[in-house]
Order: C-alpha cells, then structure tokens, then sequence
C-alpha cells in the first residue's frame, strides 16, 4: 500500500496557473533561473524517541528512552538553489511565517519574490518535501539517538532528563545537512 499525499483534482490547472504565475514573475522581473531558492520548513520536537529496541524476544515491555519533551519544537529551514547548492540552514524556535505582513514586507524590502505553492501541489512542486528531508531527518535522528544513548546529560531536580541544548541541536542541524549529498539534491 503507497500512502502519499493525494494531488486535488484540479491539480494540472492549478499546477500550469503556478508555474505560469513563476514564469511571469521570472520574466517581469528579470530574476534569472540561477537566483530561484526552494525553500522549506520543518517542524522537529526535541525528542526523536528510538524507533526501535534491541531486547529478549517475548518480553511484553520495553520501555522507550525519551527527555520528555515531546511538545518542545524548534523548526529547521532548508534551502536549494535551482543548481543544487545547498545553503546554510536555519533553526527557529518557533516560526508561523509564509504570508504574515512582516514577511511579505521584508520580501518586498530584498526586491525578491515569494511564491506560496498552492495547497495539495507540494509533491509536484517541492523537492525538497519529497526527498531531501526525509534523508535529513535520518541523519538528525541518528544524532539524537547517539547523544540518547552516549551523550553527556544532565538532570532536572525530579530527575528528568533535559533535552539537548539549543546550541547542540543547531550542530547537529549543520551536521545533518552536510551530510545530505548533492545527488539527493539534484
């Protein structure tokens, strides 16, 4: 069984209308192939629990190492220009962007343009959505998994494990992403 994200029915006009809509905004503004980014957001939380256990067979529990903070989340930005260079990524700790005024006011200050893809059309236009995340989130996650299980941690006062530092899941992003090859990219 394939599970994905079903296109709408009208998905080829809608497609042609924002493809159309780029190619005007390209041409009227004289934006050249080379200066298009593909831009994506990621919504993470601090605990990426193991997905999997290595424990006798037949045992009814396995408990799951976890910091507890399931509901802390931080968003990484990604981004690719049309030629498949990678740029640095960016961790936010919290991030409700796209269309809010501020936004479009700081698009319109770089004299860029913002091109929102409309909804049920990401796989077809978002490569980054389809292909590259997934090979990125691998990679934090083995990160994640690696300080769960070697990792310095330190303790609340009821014993609770804190999550890992903001500066630690920032090293992990850069790492993660470099560790994203250029043929997943292109």
């Amino acid at each position: 069984m394939k599970v994905s994200q079903q296109l709408p029915v009208d998905y080829e006009e809608k497609l042609a209308t924002f493809r159309s809509c780029c190619k005007s905004k390209m041409s009227e503004k004289n934006i050249q192939a080379d200066h298009i980014i593909n831009i994506n957001e990621i919504p993470l939380t601090f605990d990426m629990p193991l997905n999997r256990t290595v424990k006798i067979t037949r045992i009814s529990t396995v408990s799951i190492r976890s910091t507890g903070n399931k509901k802390a989340s931080f968003t990484v930005v990604l981004s690719v220009l049309s030629n498949g260079q990678k740029l640095p990524p960016m961790v936010n700790d919290s991030m409700h962007a796209h269309k809010t005024g501020s936004v479009k006011a700081l698009v319109k200050k770089t004299n860029s343009e913002l091109a929102v893809i409309p909804g049920g059309l990401t796989k077809e236009v978002q490569p980054l959505d389809t292909s590259v995340i997934r090979s990125f989130k691998v990679k934090l996650r083995i990160m994640w998994e690696n300080w769960m299980v070697k990792g310095e941690h330190s303790f609340t006062k009821t014993g609770r494990l804190r999550q890992a530092s903001y500066a630690t899941l920032c090293q992990w992003t850069v790492d993660a992403w470099g560790k994203v090859s250029a043929r997943t990219v292109i």
